[in-house]
Order: C-alpha cells, then structure tokens, then sequence
C-alpha cells in the first residue's frame, strides 16, 4: 500500500550510514570530519520535511539538515555538510556557539541543535526556502535552481548522532489513492465488517485479502467469514474504520488510539501499521503509561505465530504464517532504549512493577 510517510531512501544515501530502520539513521562510531548524507527524493514528500534529532553525543558532533538540488548522474551521497553545499540550504551545527543556517552563500548563526529537536525544511516557491527550528522559522531565503535540477531532502549526520524522519499527513504530499472513493462508499463492497458495538461497515474481500494474509486465508478456507461474507473485527467503529483506512489508502490517522490498533495490527498482520502505531507509542511514553505500554509491546511480542486471531472462525489457535514478530522485536528494542536515556520512565516502570505484585498478592 502507498505511505504518506517518507523514508531515507538507502540506494541513495552513503554506504556507511545504518539505518535502524526505514525512519531512523545513524553513523556507527565516529565518522571523523566527514559527514555522509542521508536522503529523501523531494518528489516524494512534496516541498516539506521534518526530522527529529533522536541523539546528539557531545557538542563537537555534527548534524545537518536541509535540501539541495542535484543536476548529476551518480548518486547524490558525497561526505558534505547540507547547508554548505553548492546549490543546497539548511541548518548546519556542530555545537551551539557554531550553529548556522542559511545556503552556501548566505548563512548566519543560529540556535544550537539539542536532542529532541524538530526540524522542518521547505520550498515555499521557485527558488524559496525556509527552516524551522521547533516551528520557530531561524532562515529563508531565495535560491538559484539550476535547470532540470532533481530536489533532496535529506541529512548529514556524524558520530553516532541518529536522526529520524517523522513526517506526518500534514508534512508529506498524499499520494492519489482511488481505494479511498470505495472506503467511503458501499458501492461494489462485498463483505460487511462487524465491529464490537455493533456498528456494520462496509469493504471489499479483494483489499483486505491483498493488504492481510490473515484476511486472505480467511476468505480462501470456505469458512464461515467467506460463505456469509462478514467478518467481525474485536473493536469499536472508531478503530475498525482507522484500520481500514489504512489498509485502503496507508495513512495513519493520528485520532485513533494507537494501542488499540496496534492489537489489530498484530491480528492481522500488517507490518507497516502495527510500525505507524509503535512509532506513536513510543513517542508518547510517561510517566504514566509506560508500565501498560510496556506490558502491551511485551505482550505482543511474545506472541509472534500462532497467536488467536478472534473473529475468524477456523480452529483457534490456527498458525499463520507472520513476520509480525520482528517488527514487534524492533518496536521493543526502540521502546527499552527510550525508557533507558529517561530515568523518569525507568521509575515509573518499576514503581509499577512493585505496585502489580502488591496487588497480586493482597
């Protein structure tokens, strides 16, 4: 299915850059003075970017962000700073008394760059730019774009500083997606959805079977599901019509409770949205949900194959073949090394550890 999330594009992007996965890139080690680029093809997230600096070791370090244009045939990826480039602009820091932004040519000093950071790049027109810093605009100006020039968004980015991408509806261009005109209406749908409140709503098998193996097992057994051509999904109408907008058009809606269709995610194994409602998950973290949060990830992790999927009426139990699982691996690992860099998380995960034994054993 088409996202309306970008990705670092990795076949464009410099070979010692790692990407933990399709967000988040990160230098292993020290990368000395040069800086390898991470990318973004502009044409792919319309005239914005947005990245949010996850870690920034030490105030030497350097990180980059910013656009440029590239007339080349070879990949785009040669050690450089954005922002000092020829033909690009961004925001340049390396601590904050050397911050600055602007373009080659013109550029000035700016706010220092901090974990947590968010950092929005934009053309506002032929030749326009502007950087933001935290929604605070620090830069614009105009740029000389060269003739059949292709844009970049992209990152430069030195000794262990990770930095993820975290485009939303909002900061990306949507792509055209026809299915949504079907989602909206029950024209040709040929199944009906069932929702835990009794809402009914309206699909069509041949979506759910592509976007789900799980669905698609389903409506190929001659079970109950496939002869009634109704499907009962444990969720109110609210999250049900999330999920299905996803699995209509790929975007992620931002109102749903990402803990509850992360459970639907898993269910029926969709990789990518159970990956949207774990970035959300995770980014949401406190004091007061982490130990929930926590057991939830854990949960579902620990139930990669095999797992029940309610709703479909062949033997519980049943096996599907998933990959789930390892997404669910890579969501955990992100989850431990949030609640690790914050010693607030790790309070409240063990004072609500201590809190469930004591309840156990009253």
């Amino acid at each position: 299915m088409p996202t309306t999330r970008p990705v670092w594009d990795k076949a464009l992007s410099s070979f010692i850059l790692v990407f933990d996965d399709d967000w988040t890139v990160r230098v292993p080690g020290s990368a000395g003075s040069e800086s390898p680029l991470a990318l973004v093809p502009a044409e792919y997230v319309g005239d914005e970017f947005m990245i949010r600096v996850m870690e920034f070791p030490g105030e030497g370090n350097s990180i980059s962000v910013g656009g440029l244009f590239f007339t080349g045939k070879e990949a785009p990826c040669q050690a450089g700073d954005l922002g000092f480039l020829p033909q690009s602009f961004g925001i340049r820091s390396q601590s904050p008394a050397s911050a600055q932004a602007g373009t080659k040519g013109s550029r000035r000093e700016a706010a220092g760059l901090r974990q947590g950071d968010c950092i929005i790049v934009k053309w506002t027109g032929t030749g326009s730019a502007e950087v933001f810093v935290n929604s605070a605009r620090i830069w614009h100006g105009s740029l000389l774009a060269p003739a059949r020039a292709r844009r970049f968004f992209g990152a430069s980015v030195a000794d262990n500083a990770a930095l993820r991408i975290e485009a939303t509806q909002k900061h990306c261009r949507t792509p055209v997606c026809y299915a949504e005109h079907l989602l909206q209406t029950p024209l040709f749908s040929d199944v009906q959805v069932v929702c835990s409140d009794g809402c009914v709503l309206h699909s069509h098998k041949a979506l759910l079977a592509a976007s789900s193996s799980v669905f698609c097992r389903m409506f190929e057994s001659g079970m109950l599901e496939s002869k009634e051509s109704r499907v009962s999904i444990p969720a109110p109408r609210e999250v049900v019509s999330g999920f299905l907008q996803h699995i209509y058009t790929g975007v992620f809606d931002p109102n749903v409770d990402a803990a509850a269709l992360i459970e639907l995610a898993h269910m029926y194994d969709l990789q990518d949205l159970a990956q949207f409602c774990g970035e959300v998950l995770v980014d949401n973290l406190a004091p007061a949900n982490v130990s929930q949060c926590a057991r939830k990830i854990g949960r579902l992790r620990g139930n990669g194959n095999g797992q029940d999927f309610v709703g479909y009426s062949g033997s519980p139990g049943g096996s599907v073949e998933s990959h789930s699982e390892d997404v669910f691996e890579q969501i955990w690992r992100r989850l431990s090394d949030r609640i690790e860099r914050d010693p607030g998380l790790v309070r409240a995960l063990l004072e609500g550890h201590v809190h469930e034994r004591d309840q156990s054993q009253v």
